[in-house]
């Protein structure tokens, strides 16, 4: 019974598949207390103090947050950084719930939060709402492309708010019928709405993020921003080198965001979380492959890398 019970515990942890990575994680993990979670609706803190989150303990984002301060937890904190090393405003494209949002606004002179999806809309307004000093913020209920009009939009399953998309090749099992959204160029939208220099995008838009980017054409160009996006090797995304180089200005260098996977040392009435999910450790390397990940595009004449490390 107690090798039985050792095997569990070793495969649940890591240990048994990655056991280097895993010994090397464990050290900075956190209590993770799934006894402790609501039955309904709450509020939390974001970490730092960064602004109250209402959720409901059903889904992903709110479970993180209940837990763990941040949902993306690296994610944000690099982007966090990137806002207080570049000035300007933040483009938050894709913006669901608004926990990259509420946590940036704090160093951002502005945040324009792009979120087609009127329930996650419904969502963000409700937390900016309970938090009056994010008066910075401007939410845009659309989505950006390479061309104005509208698309089908896959909604996300209940369970995992964060996984909305108009690529209808991308993760499209187990979702709600499609429902038509508009979408408009981020350089037409941006002189519309009178935004100023752009400092630092955020693209994560589950396989649509290369349209995104070349409707973003002329502010990459002028602002040239950092950018930290999520590269997708979907037909809207991006599948090669070249592709990726063609759709930045020139001068530009390309990162990977690499992170701890999220495991756990399940103790059955609690546990130890120790991946990035739970303590927002990352690492940044030069770019390697094009499979699913977190990527960082910075423009060569900003030495960034010492600033977000």
């Amino acid at each position: 019974m107690f090798v039985s019970l050792l095997g569990w515990v070793t495969r649940s942890s890591g240990l048994y598949s990655q056991p280097t990575v895993a010994l090397a994680a464990m050290p900075h993990g956190m209590w993770f207390t799934p006894a402790s979670a609501p039955t309904g609706a709450f509020q939390a803190t974001l970490s730092e103090g960064a602004a109250v989150w209402e959720g409901s303990y059903d889904n992903v984002v709110d479970n993180m947050i209940f837990h763990f301060g941040l949902y993306e937890k690296a994610e944000v904190l690099l982007l966090d950084r990137l806002a207080v090393a570049m000035g300007g405003e933040v483009l938050d494209v894709g913006a669901n719930l608004g926990n990259h949002t509420l946590f940036v606004a704090r160093h951002a002179d502005v945040v324009h939060a792009v979120e087609p999806w009127p329930p996650a809309v419904a969502r963000l307004k409700r937390n900016l709402e309970l938090n009056p000093d994010t008066r910075n913020v401007r939410v845009h209920e659309l989505g950006y492309a390479n061309e104005p009009g509208s698309l089908p939009f896959h909604p996300p399953p209940g369970d995992a708010l964060g996984v909305g998309t108009f690529d209808d090749t991308f993760l499209p099992e187990n979702r709600p019928a499609p429902v038509e959204l508009p979408l408009v160029t981020a350089d037409a939208h941006l002189a519309e709405v009178g935004a100023g220099r752009v400092g630092v995008v955020k693209c994560d838009i589950e396989g649509f993020e290369r349209y995104a980017f070349e409707g973003m054409a002329q502010t990459l160009r002028r602002d040239r921003p950092a950018v930290l996006f999520e590269l997708n090797p979907t037909e809207g995304g991006f599948t090669h080198r070249a592709q990726l180089e063609q759709t930045f200005p020139t001068d530009y260098s390309f990162y990977e965001v690499v992170t701890d996977p999220p495991w756990y040392l399940d103790l059955v009435f609690t546990g130890w979380m120790y991946g990035s999910d739970a303590t927002g450790r990352y690492r940044i390397r030069p770019l390697h492959g094009f499979d699913r990940k977190n990527a960082l595009a910075l423009p060569n004449e900003r030495d960034l890398l010492a600033a977000v490390q």
